[in-house]
């Protein structure tokens, strides 16, 4: 559900540093000490730098920081930087004068080693919910004296409350994500020229992840603009302490600016099988008797098909996304359940135009990151056997590596070859690991449920891909067919010439040659 996010709260939070001893900061004595003076707005206490909201004003509660004892802020000029301590009695700081006559003076909490020529980095991406000192970041310019130094935010501070179904009451959070297509998690910022320029340090660091047991929490953002149909939009993830994970959106077209706080609401839903994964990352509840509008239904990318509350705990191997180490290792946060791509990778091909041992591969040439890590490609049928877990991630990337080695095309694993075309053409949903083909276990789990016994063969068994079914129907997509399936999985046999595929009609193993004339169909999974 489309929240709107309101200016809750504004104040300017302001710091200013005056200098009572005209003769310090104009290099009139260069390199010796400096005391400077730093007073707060009127009515701040002067005991910490921390945030608190200013209730007094109940009609604009206002945000404050003050001062914490033996805290300290640098002042670079040119290449030199100083830093300025607070001294243990009053308001004053003390540090030592610049040598450098020229340039503007830059003031930045906290201490930074950043010179006037540097971008000064921060990080965002973990956050405690609260309002942390460790988070506020601030500057000041003064292109004169140095005597005087007005303190502002780099960034805003957002008062998150999420909502809850009512089946879910008592639910607390363990850990919370918000992410966003604008959100600089990890950002530099260049204090030099007229305005401050943000940019992004790492472009893998969309989200910021909040450790919190409370519903209502805070978050640090950088400012994101809003101007017409180009709205503020986040996604926001929940991992229960009851085990379920839940999901919500906040789209708004105010605009977030630093020194501001604001407020939010969000209603999140309980992500289970049959929802629909959308392309931002966000999930939409599937209702039998609900209609997704036309803009709805342009942004699925998938179907929920497996959550980790549909674990089997009495098999011997309950299905775990934990047990991929090498899914683990590249996406540590998608930990809560396998989606379904909505279209077919391929309805004829073989695995391989000229079976080649894989598992031999993988043992004499493979060099990877963590090969140690990756279970066998080749499996038998055995309760400990590589078949019994969730590893379509692992076998997908190995796979990815044997092709690109691979100087003969009719020796590649078709399904990955395919794979490249079909994720252009159809991308996973954001906050996903991307699409890979599925293990046995996975496919198992798309037409029936979590089991690590496959010889249980019945027209009955299909109680996932009727719910997965009732989903598809509404949106633009591929049926799941009556039909075998490939695997990313290698049979372990003598010669390692056929491969393990799986038929959606019911759930039923079986094993082909994987350069046989019979061929198959390809699905798509990907985790979040």
């Amino acid at each position: 559900m489309k929240k709107s996010l309101f200016v809750w709260a504004a104040a300017l939070m302001t710091l200013v540093a005056c200098n009572n001893n005209d003769e310090l900061l104009n290099n009139e004595n260069p390199g010796g000490k400096v005391t400077v003076t730093a007073t707060l707005p009127s009515g701040a206490p002067d005991s910490r730098v921390a945030l608190t909201e200013d209730n007094t004003n109940a009609t604009a509660p206002a945000i404050k920081v003050a001062w914490e004892t033996e805290e300290s802020f640098s002042v670079i000029r040119g290449s030199e930087n100083k830093t300025f301590s607070k001294n243990v009695e009053g308001s004053t700081f003390t540090g030592n004068a610049h040598t450098v006559t020229d340039g503007t003076y830059y003031a930045f909490y906290p201490t930074t080693e950043a010179t006037a020529t540097n971008a000064i980095p921060y990080d965002l991406s973990q956050q405690t919910g609260t309002m942390d000192e460790a988070k506020t970041y601030m500057y000041a310019k003064n292109g004169t004296d140095g005597k005087n130094y007005e303190f502002n935010h780099l960034t805003a501070l957002v008062k998150f409350t999420l909502t809850l179904p009512d089946e879910a009451s008592g639910v607390t959070p363990s850990k919370v994500v918000i992410s966003s297509d604008k959100l600089l998690a990890k950002s530099t910022v260049n204090l030099t020229g007229e305005n401050v320029v943000y940019s992004t340090a790492d472009n893998t660091a969309t989200s910021i992840t909040v450790t919190t047991t409370s519903l209502t929490f805070y978050a640090y953002v950088n400012p994101m603009t809003a101007s017409g149909e180009d709205k503020n939009k986040f996604v926001i993830s929940m991992d229960g302490n009851d085990g379920n994970y839940y999901s919500g959106t906040l789209e708004t077209s105010v605009s977030i600016n630093a020194n501001y706080l604001y407020a939010a609401t969000v209603s999140m839903i309980k992500v289970e099988k049959g929802d629909y994964a959308m392309a931002d990352g966000s999930f939409i509840k599937y209702k039998a008797d609900v209609t997704l509008t036309t803009e709805q239904k342009a942004n699925v990318r998938g179907i929920v098909f497996w959550t980790t509350a549909d674990s089997n705990p009495s098999s011997s191997t309950p299905a775990k996304l934990t047990d991929d180490k090498i899914m683990q290792a590249d996406f540590p946060n998608c930990t809560h359940g396998l989606i379904v791509s909505l279209k077919d990778v391929s309805q004829n091909t073989k695995w391989q135009e000229h079976a080649i041992n894989i598992a031999n591969w993988q043992a004499t040439t493979f060099d990877a990151e963590n090969k140690d890590k990756y279970k066998s490609i080749a499996s038998t049928e055995d309760d400990t056997a590589p078949i019994n877990y969730i590893l379509g991630y692992q076998n997908t990337k190995l796979l990815k590596a044997y092709n690109a080695l691979c100087s003969e095309n009719y020796k590649k694993v078709l399904p990955v070859s395919l794979l490249a075309d079909f994720e252009t053409a159809n991308p996973a949903p954001a906050n996903t690991t991307g699409w890979f083909i599925p293990s046995v276990k996975e496919l198992w789990m798309l037409v029936y449920k979590d089991l690590n016994n496959f010889n249980v063969a019945s027209p009955a068994n299909t109680d996932t891909k009727e719910v997965v079914a009732a989903s598809l129907a509404k949106v633009d997509s591929d049926i799941l067919k009556d039909r075998y399936y490939w695997s990313s999985l290698e049979e372990d046999r003598s010669g390692h010439e056929w491969a393990y595929f799986v038929l959606l009609e019911y759930a039923s193993l079986g094993t082909g040659a994987k350069d046989g004339g019979n061929l198959k169909y390809v699905r798509a999974v990907c985790a979040y």
